[in-house]
């Protein structure tokens, strides 16, 4: 050996350098460049105030290297003072990579705050990829498995190039929707298209509307000749919602504006109506009397020929 000593002392090393010009207090070459060894302590200790406490650098390997032939970390790092225990940067590549054989590549751990957070400016902030199993899975004893969460984008979405977009399964529901749900495609319910049915079933309800619609019906009757212009008309009807209030009006299109309006009757509790009315007529005049339900604006029309 070149150069060994020794200390009894527990406050003084055994060997120290110093450089007072701002270079290296100690430089190693060889196999190794520096080797330190302890029994029930750190084998190497490096501190400083304002900078690393210890830096690795290397052209073609591992800047810093960190073995353990127990179940403790091969690399660990720590921070008293609210900052970050292990911090990995790069350029390029990835910032911290973790690997194993048979466990977690990486594993993230937190009594109050997230487990494992990660976040980017451009991109996701945290993905999982798997060839055979699911790329992310989340677990929770009494929360959600897995949230996503978005100020204006989609919260979750799930997309599949040849399989199912999104699987959801639970004891009491496999999905929950709190709002509108839109749905651009087909709806299956136990193979039934839900989609289809709807226009099947409002179709069916149109030909049912269609055929149970009431049919309203007025007639006009001249009880007399007209005289002066002027003659009794007896106005029926049938086929009305009982008690229905309509207003008829009878109206020449003439010069002479004959006929009447706003006479207003209600119908009986079978909707029929049956009453007297005088119209300005003349022989020959043709009147278009209408009835209009005032409760669902139904129309009933019929056309008397003066005499």
């Amino acid at each position: 050996m070149a150069f060994a000593d020794t200390s009894s002392t527990a406050g003084e090393a055994a060997i120290r350098g110093e450089n007072t010009a701002g270079g290296d207090g100690v430089v190693g070459a060889g196999r190794r460049g520096v080797v330190g060894l302890s029994d029930d302590y750190q084998g190497v200790y490096g501190k400083s105030r304002d900078n690393a406490g210890v830096v690795g650098e290397s052209q073609k390997m591992h800047a810093v290297f960190g073995i353990t032939h127990s179940q403790f970390a091969g690399v660990y790092g720590a921070s008293d003072a609210g900052g970050t225990g292990v911090a990995g940067q790069s350029t390029s590549g990835r910032g911290v990579h973790g690997s194993s054989d048979s466990g977690p590549g990486v594993y993230g751990q937190s009594k109050t705050a997230r487990g494992v957070e990660g976040w980017s400016e451009t991109s996701y902030g945290v993905t999982g990829d798997s060839r055979t199993f699911p790329g992310v899975r989340g677990t929770s004893v009494e929360g959600r498995g897995v949230e996503g969460w978005s100020t204006s984008g989609a919260g979750v979405i799930g997309i599949s190039a040849q399989d199912v977009g999104v699987i959801g399964q639970g004891s009491r529901l496999a999905g929950l929707f709190h709002g509108g749900v839109d749905i651009d495609g087909t709806l299956r319910v136990g193979g039934v298209d839900l989609v289809e049915l709807v226009r099947q079933l409002q179709d069916r309800v149109a030909q049912l509307e269609a055929a149970i619609a009431p049919r309203w019906n007025i007639h006009a009757q001249q009880t007399e000749n007209a005289h002066g212009g002027v003659a009794n008309v007896r106005i029926t009807g049938d086929g009305f919602v009982r008690y229905a209030t309509a207003i008829f009006n009878a109206t020449d299109h003439t010069p002479d504006n004959g006929g009447f309006h706003g006479v207003v009757r209600s119908a009986d509790v079978n909707g029929n109506f049956d009453f007297m009315v005088q119209a300005r007529c003349w022989p020959g005049t043709k009147l278009d009397i209408d009835a209009v339900d005032q409760a669902n604006g139904a129309a009933a029309t019929t056309t008397l020929t003066c005499t």
